[in-house]
């Protein structure tokens, strides 16, 4: 992440100084017209969720339907916090959709909140939960 920082300040410092170079004292734009396919369709999180197989948080309805399907295997699986139950919701997905090795342990231990214990039963449960609603 430094690294992205360092390149992109170094680069807008290199754009802006060069901004200043006309020959005949007028600001001339360089830059060359964006091209429709240089066009960026897709927003940053958009692609960041292409790359991690992480979905986009669910709201509203998508999110109350997430967590009463996830209700309906155990109380234990949302426990006392429902925005931890998404995030590990989301990761989950991540694990899926990557080809996470004993993925119903890994949901288990996932969603395993305080002293509660979720069984890798409930565990393959979440997942197939899961693949019905946020990460098909």
């Amino acid at each position: 992440m430094r690294i992205r920082a360092a390149v992109l300040a170094i680069t807008t410092a290199t754009l802006l100084a060069l901004t200043g170079c006309a020959t005949d004292g007028d600001a001339v734009d360089s830059r060359p017209e964006p091209t429709p396919s240089a066009v960026p369709t897709a927003s940053a999180t958009s692609i960041a969720t292409a790359k991690t197989g992480i979905p986009d948080a669910p709201v509203g309805t998508e999110r109350a339907a997430l967590l009463a399907a996830l209700l309906a295997v155990s109380p234990a699986v949302v426990g006392a916090d429902e925005d931890r139950t998404v995030a590990a919701a989301r990761n989950q997905c991540s694990a899926i959709h990557g080809g996470a090795k004993d993925l119903d342990h890994s949901a288990a231990q996932r969603f395993a909140q305080g002293d509660t214990s979720i069984s890798d039963a409930q565990g393959k449960a979440i997942n197939e939960v899961l693949k019905k609603t946020l990460c098909p």
